[in-house]
């Protein structure tokens, strides 16, 4: 039987002076990513999920491994926006405050974000738990417009050498070069900057 991997995740375009907040992956320490992160289905959702096989990599997150046959069943199941995560909330504070600590505390206090677009397609990730395996992405991409303090702080980190946050315009993030500093841009970066 023919398998496939699904990795759904929530990306936040986040602009601070005219140029786009990106962070160097953890996972793949030359590469450029938006903000954000994995998808996680809630106890309801695993029902659905059992029931086409899936075979989960970590937890709650939404990555997993499916028949290739059941990959419309699951998109279906992924558009109606039930049994799971929706916003990208909980990865921005994950990434921001746990991960980068640009602050060392926050309330939460943020504008909703609002929904941009979903991508779908399909390459070999390079994840480095996961190097080359055929992957079909959900990509839910948000703009998030941080509070004054938030932004203030991950401004001050990504002009500081020692922080995995970059600050880029438009054009470097969608040039497909490296980075003034030699990284890569990621092709979600596109997706997220694109429009």
């Amino acid at each position: 039987m023919e398998t496939i991997r699904i990795s759904c995740a929530a990306l936040c375009r986040i602009e601070i002076d005219g140029k786009f907040l990106l962070e160097i992956n953890k996972n793949r320490r030359d590469v450029l990513t938006p903000i954000g992160g994995a998808l996680e289905f809630v106890k309801n959702g695993q029902n659905f999920l059992s029931s086409i096989d899936a075979q989960f990599e970590k937890g709650i997150d939404l990555r997993l491994t499916i028949p290739a046959s059941n990959v419309d069943a699951f998109r279906a199941w992924f558009e109606r926006k039930e049994h799971r995560e929706t916003s990208p909330l909980r990865e921005l504070r994950e990434e921001l405050i746990d991960e980068h600590q640009v602050l060392p505390s926050w309330s939460g206090d943020l504008a909703e974000p609002i929904f941009l677009r979903r991508i779908e397609h399909e390459e070999e990730t390079s994840r480095k738990d996961r190097i080359g395996a055929l992957t079909r992405y959900f990509y839910e991409i948000f703009e998030v417009k941080l509070p004054a303090e938030l932004e203030d702080a991950c401004r001050v980190a990504a002009g500081t050498d020692s922080s995995r946050l970059r600050l880029l315009t438009r054009q470097e993030a969608l040039s497909g070069s490296p980075a003034q500093d030699g990284l890569k841009i990621a092709l979600t970066s596109k997706y997220v900057i694109g429009s």
